[in-house]
């Protein structure tokens, strides 16, 4: 008589970590934070990770997914007893602070993009978009260039700075006093005298 070959049980844990929430679900798992399955091995296991509101999936961690590490969707064969992990991180913000301020010697203002600032002042924009600012010297000033840690699509050196912000920034405009001309004196020797 022939013996049966015992099937061979491999077991799936899969757990939801980070900065992030989510959940992971597929093939009857259904796991907020950590949660263990069990299957006969060879078969394949595809799993999808959904981040909760507020959160964003990052990737997989602890197995090589068919879908790469980065998808949302992990599809992998079950050899062996296998520890999946889903990464999820905080959703960024969809507002950023965009802090506007003068900087030198000088005098001007800084003005564009909803922004009048005299001195210093933050504004919230949204992240990627296009903001343009515009640097005005005061009389005896001039201006010198932008810092501060933003970088202009014009140039440091140009009056005007148009961003993207990507993160909180900080534009800085700096103001020079304007050197003063000096009036030239010729003298003139006439005559025999000393």
């Amino acid at each position: 008589p022939e013996s049966a070959q015992a099937e061979t049980a491999v077991s799936l844990r899969v757990q939801a970590s980070g900065a992030g929430t989510g959940t992971v679900h597929g093939n009857r798992i259904v796991c907020g934070e950590d949660c263990h399955e069990t299957f006969s091995q060879g078969v394949s296991a595809r799993l999808t990770a959904e981040a909760d509101v507020g959160s964003v999936f990052e990737r997989w961690d602890g197995a090589e997914c068919s879908e790469g590490q980065e998808s949302e969707r992990c599809t992998l064969q079950l050899d062996d007893d296998a520890f999946v992990v889903a990464l999820f991180a905080q959703a960024p913000p969809k507002t950023l602070k965009l802090t506007v301020g003068k900087a030198g010697d000088g005098a001007g203002s800084v003005s564009g993009g909803g922004i009048r600032c005299d001195d210093r002042c933050v504004r919230d924009v949204t992240r990627g978009a296009s903001v343009r600012l515009v640097a005005s010297a005061a009389a005896g000033s001039v201006f010198d260039r932008w810092g501060g840690g933003v970088s202009c699509r014009e140039g440091q050196g140009a009056t005007t700075c148009t961003v993207r912000p990507k993160a909180d920034v900080v534009a800085l405009a700096f103001f020079a006093q304007q050197a003063a001309a000096t009036a030239g004196v010729t003298v003139e020797k006439r005559g025999d005298g000393d």
